[in-house]
């Protein structure tokens, strides 16, 4: 059996694609020295950024991390017991539009 609907004309498609909002958000971890017993790190949701859909240019997000790296001491009382942590951050957040004679 074939389908029996039909798709959006582009125009149909660029009209309800035009304000459309498309935000960027990560989830980071943050070194945190006042925590011990447990990894030093906790996670917070970053905004990035957002923008509107547009039928004209691509936004394009390049995100690169970092990897980050804590050894602690156990407690308030060091006894010679070390914990080695790893952890990614972001490091860098570059946006940038692709205009489609860049990309056809």
């Amino acid at each position: 059996m074939g389908h029996t609907h039909k798709c959006a004309s582009e125009e149909e498609i660029d009209e309800y694609i035009s304000d459309l909002e498309v935000s960027v958000y990560v989830m980071n971890q943050i070194i945190d020295f006042t925590i011990y017993g447990r990894e030093p790190t906790f996670t917070i949701q970053q905004y990035l950024g957002s923008t509107l859909l547009n039928k004209n240019f691509v936004m394009i997000d390049d995100i690169s991390l970092e990897l980050n790296t804590v050894d602690t001491e156990d407690d308030f009382i060091q006894l010679g017991q070390y914990k080695y942590y790893e952890y990614y951050q972001v490091a860098n957040h570059i946006r940038n539009k692709l205009y489609p004679t860049s990309y056809h």
